[in-house]
């Protein structure tokens, strides 16, 4: 099915309602079934109702009886209207019902709307979960729709496009990217900065072979440590978000711009990857209590305009942070008082631990205990700024599909308390000759919160190569194949803990693709609930297939009754 077919042929419908009683009866079919199974057929007037074997407990009177035309809503097919009986009986596996059709009662119809729905009192229906083989000839030699029923109730056959059922939404392709690198610039990160600058091309080349243009900038993870004036913290709100342009190595070439470009193949800088290296190597001077999460805050707040221009409208978003260490950012600055330095003070001794005993809860909380922690989760009410309302802020920024956040830190795990000199100190979760970085427990929860938007690689990799194409690749998909729908499609299958939409899926090049089944290595589609969007809680996502050979449009019709 092309584009401008499909979508000439679909638009924003609502049911329309029509009120009618129960008509009369014009076959009966009675039969016994019990937890053997059954099947119960109505030949010629293409019906087959499949029982299996478990889904009654006992011997039950079962009653097939086929109703007048009159009780079909908009979009009902003659002739195909049915009464399961007893009304509302369940079952402890689902049963299939099979109605049949014939071609002349659909002139001209398009037979991928055609649905089993069940009758609603009022004129109305709902959707039901389609079978496995959807249109099976079953029944009489007549093309047939099956459906899978948890329970009895009245049943037909509707052309959903013609019932005014459905809504449209339309994901065009996103070509356009803005990604902030938010880069530790702490006294151990000298070389993580050069491994991120020599891998820097691996993204880039991607985004540049999936036709993508972008927008890259840095930042630091440096906003001082309050009013205190620490060592290497002496500047109350350090970088405090800024995008950083100078040049940083001798006789590099900045980008004029507060960012590097290049959009439609045409670049701020003579060379993107010497222009990010250029800038991206921001030093060791940087504060040692890394708050990454409020550097990214602060660059990226509409409101707070410390990078105005930066972010574009119809771009996606992705974040990525680069740091040896776990976030503090800090939501009391009193966290940082070197006026208490001692083992049993309020605050223990001045270092790095404080973030972990004031950001991190586990099942030992106690700074005088070593040995390994368990269950460790971030502290959303204490010294700390929440980790959720970090997520929060960067998902009203996009749309839950054009929004990607990477974390290149230590390892979530292990997690250990070590005491060197009487002091306490997080051990590190990983060690190479490329250095050595503690478990983020912050950042992870912030990757947690995106799902399968967001991703985490090891900084201890001495190469961050495949990390940064892996980055890019993400981009790429969740950006094109993944999106928030406007609405919340009905869940057909409410006994089972996945959301089974009935939808019509259309790539404008790649045609229909259908729902993705367990292991399913076709190009399919998928719905998933507890998306963060603006009008609904549903993201839809392709799979399987690469945005190259979709086309330049997605159209995705769903059943929402």
């Amino acid at each position: 099915m092309k584009r401008n077919l499909f979508a000439a042929t679909i638009s924003v419908l609502f049911l329309a309602a029509c009120g009618s009683a129960k008509a009369p009866i014009h076959v009966d079919l009675a039969q016994t079934v019990g937890p053997e199974g059954g099947t119960l057929e109505l030949v010629e007037q293409g019906l087959r109702l499949v029982i299996p074997p478990g889904a009654l407990r006992e011997r039950t009177p079962i009653t097939v009886r086929r109703l007048d035309d009159a009780v079909l809503p908009p979009g009902g097919v003659p002739g195909t209207a049915f009464e399961l009986s007893p009304d509302g009986l369940r079952f402890e596996e689902p049963v299939t019902l099979e109605l049949t059709y014939r071609d002349s009662d659909l002139p001209g119809a398009d037979r991928s709307w055609l649905r089993v729905v069940q009758l609603l009192d009022g004129g109305g229906m709902a959707a039901t979960r389609r079978g496995a083989d959807p249109t099976a000839t079953a029944v009489a030699d007549r093309p047939a729709v099956s459906a899978r029923l948890r329970h009895f109730s009245r049943y037909a056959l509707a052309d959903l496009k013609l019932a005014q059922a459905v809504i449209k939404t339309v994901k065009k392709k996103v070509t356009d990217v803005d990604v902030l690198f938010v880069i530790d610039n702490s006294g151990s990160m000298e070389s993580e900065q050069a491994n991120l600058a020599t891998n820097f091309p691996k993204l880039a080349t991607k985004l540049d072979l999936a036709g993508f243009s972008y927008r890259v900038g840095v930042v630091s993870t440096d906003v001082g440590a309050g009013h205190y004036g620490l060592p290497s913290c002496e500047t109350a709100l350090g970088d405090g978000g800024k995008l950083q342009h100078a040049p940083q190595l001798a006789g590099c070439t900045p980008p004029k711009d507060p960012w590097i470009e290049r959009i439609d193949g045409v670049a701020n800088v003579p060379d993107v990857a010497a222009a990010f290296s250029c800038i991206a190597q921001l030093g060791i001077g940087g504060c040692g209590f890394e708050q990454p999460l409020e550097a990214a805050r602060r660059a990226l707040d509409p409101k707070l305009m410390v990078n105005p221009g930066f972010l574009r409208d119809d771009a996606a978003l992705a974040v990525i942070y680069i740091t040896d260490e776990d976030d503090c950012s800090a939501a009391n600055p009193s966290l940082f008082d070197p006026s208490q330095q001692g083992l049993h003070s309020s605050l223990g001794p001045l270092s790095s631990f404080r973030c972990f005993e004031f950001g991190v809860t586990c099942d030992v909380n106690d700074r005088t205990v070593p040995g390994p922690r368990k269950d460790c989760r971030p502290t959303e009410k204490g010294m700390l700024r929440s980790v959720e309302g970090y997520a929060q802020q960067l998902s009203q920024l996009k749309p839950a599909g054009d929004l990607v956040v990477s974390v290149i830190s230590g390892p979530r795990a292990p997690v250990a308390v070590e005491l060197d000199q009487g002091n306490p100190r997080l051990a590190p979760s990983c060690v190479s000759s490329a250095g050595m970085a503690t478990p983020p427990i912050r950042l992870a929860a912030l990757v947690d919160a995106f799902g399968s938007r967001g991703a985490m690689h090891s900084i201890c990799d001495e190469d961050f190569g495949p990390a940064l194409d892996a980055l890019g690749q993400l981009v790429v998909n969740q950006t094109q194949l993944s999106w928030c729908m406007p609405y919340n499609p009905v869940d057909t299958d409410p006994q089972t803990a996945a959301l089974e939409g009935d939808c019509v899926v259309v790539a404008s090049q790649a045609g229909p693709l259908p729902a993705c089944s367990a292991g399913a290595a076709e190009p399919c589609y998928q719905l998933s609930p507890g998306a963060t969007c603006a009008t609904s809680s549903t993201t839809i996502e392709l799979r399987n297939i690469a945005p190259a050979d979709l086309g330049d449009e997605v159209y995705a019709v769903c059943l929402t009754l």
